[in-house]
């Protein structure tokens, strides 16, 4: 691939990234208080003006990465953003609340591998429409992509541990739920294995892009088009399903951005190997 084309395919990632980021935004506009992705409370228990807070700097970060302005400033805002809500909000509240148990962290490690798609960002962008690169930000955007790597390796042995549980994920009309549940399990494991041992980067990714997406396709949409934003059950998590579609648009698109980093990263050691 050359780097018109890995250019593209990162800009396809940010887009992904980006739109996810805005869609919850939008979600923090139409319905009141704060959604549990963001904050590990009811969202009526809340103060309604952080609700909007949070709708305007996403929504705002989104456009920005997504219209590629202002790339550098979007993304160092919004990775002290969501650094915030899990410093203040997440982390203290799991501490305090069954911190033994994998799937009450479900929503604090979304937050943080949003958080390193946000430092990721930074370079997803044309440089030359930003402002130019700092040391400091410059640096900790490299270490994006393990927090991304983290919540892979957690959500892998998930599969495993709550595997009863994830199995009802599967939809109904797809035999064997049980085998896709530790087959994804393993998949997602293996991914973020190979972002924290620097192996196979380029070509897994490829691989975890395309089946993030055909999950957004096959479980996320259909039950987001069947309840949008209103939880017939649970009224705590109204617009959790329009949200964990959103979520899975921006994985799949920081998935795509580690991949041409990756790529980035190869091609410059085969041409300082080369001599050139």
């Amino acid at each position: 691939m050359n780097r018109m084309e890995s250019e593209l395919l990162k800009s396809v990632g940010r887009c992904f990234y980006a739109t996810g980021i805005l869609g919850i935004g939008l979600i923090h506009f139409v319905l009141p208080g704060v959604r549990p992705i963001m904050a590990p409370l009811a969202p009526d228990e809340v103060w309604g003006w952080i609700g909007y807070s949070v709708a305007v700097v996403l929504t705002t970060a989104g456009i920005a990465l997504l219209m590629n302005k202002k790339i550098q400033v979007a993304s160092n805002g919004l990775t002290i953003f969501f650094l915030l809500f899990l410093l203040i909000g997440h982390l203290p509240n799991r501490i305090q609340n069954h911190p033994e148990m994998l799937s009450y962290w479900t929503d604090a490690i979304k937050l943080l591998a949003l958080t390193g798609g946000a430092m990721m960002m930074y370079h997803a962008g044309d440089l030359e429409k930003s402002f130019a690169t700092h040391k400091v930000f410059d640096r900790i955007s490299n270490y994006g992509k393990y927090l991304y790597a983290f919540m892979l390796m957690m959500f892998g042995l998930a599969h495993f541990v709550n595997a009863d549980f994830v199995k009802t994920i599967v939809p109904g009309w797809i035999p064997g739920s049980l085998f896709w549940t530790y087959i994804t399990g393993v998949a997602l494991m293996g991914a973020g294995l190979s972002i924290f041992i620097n192996v196979r980067v380029r070509q897994i990714m490829s691989l975890l892009a395309i089946m993030l997406f055909i999950w957004l396709i096959v479980v996320h949409l259909p039950s987001t088009i069947q309840y949008p934003l209103y939880d017939p059950v649970n009224p705590f998590l109204d617009g959790n399903r329009a949200i964990s579609s959103l979520q899975c648009l921006a994985f799949c698109g920081i998935a795509i951005v580690v991949r041409c980093q990756a790529g980035q990263r190869e091609a410059r050691i085969i041409t300082a190997d080369q001599g050139v």
